[in-house]
Formats: C-alpha cells, sequence, structure tokens
C-alpha cells in the first residue's frame, strides 16, 4: 500500500520514535483525534487509520520514511 509523503509524515509523527509500531502509531492517533479541531486533519487522520488497519506489522515496517524533514 502507497502512502503520500503526508501520510508519512503523519505517521513519524504519531510514532514512538525509539521503536515505531503499527499499534502505537494507531494508538497514538486515536487518542489525540478527539482534540483536534481541524476538520480536514481529522478527515486525513481518519483514512490514515483506515489504510493502517489494513497493514501488517511486516507491511508497516517497510514503510520509507526517509524522505520526511526531520527523520
Amino acid at each position: 500500500m502507497a502512502f503520500s509523503i503526508e501520510e508519512r509524515t503523519l505517521i513519524e509523527l504519531y510514532s514512538d520514535l525509539e521503536s515505531p509500531s503499527l499499534e502505537k502509531v494507531m494508538q497514538n492517533t486515536e487518542r489525540n483525534l478527539p482534540a483536534i479541531e481541524d476538520s480536514e486533519l481529522v478527515e486525513q487522520l481518519t483514512s490514515l487509520l483506515h489504510k493502517l488497519s489494513a497493514l501488517t506489522d511486516a507491511d508497516f515496517r517497510k514503510i520509507d520514511f526517509t524522505d520526511i524533514i526531520g527523520y
């Protein structure tokens, strides 16, 4: 599954940098979603959660974050 640079940036923002995992990204995103007031960002994150839920842990580990600023 392909992720846009925006989606990969969001994944990186919501990951545990010491030990990134699919489960942790989804937990962090779901926990923070209710506090977000920007409806466009809520829509992007909801869509991202849907895409992430279709991945396996092995698929998640294959995501390339090298073009993300600050990675």
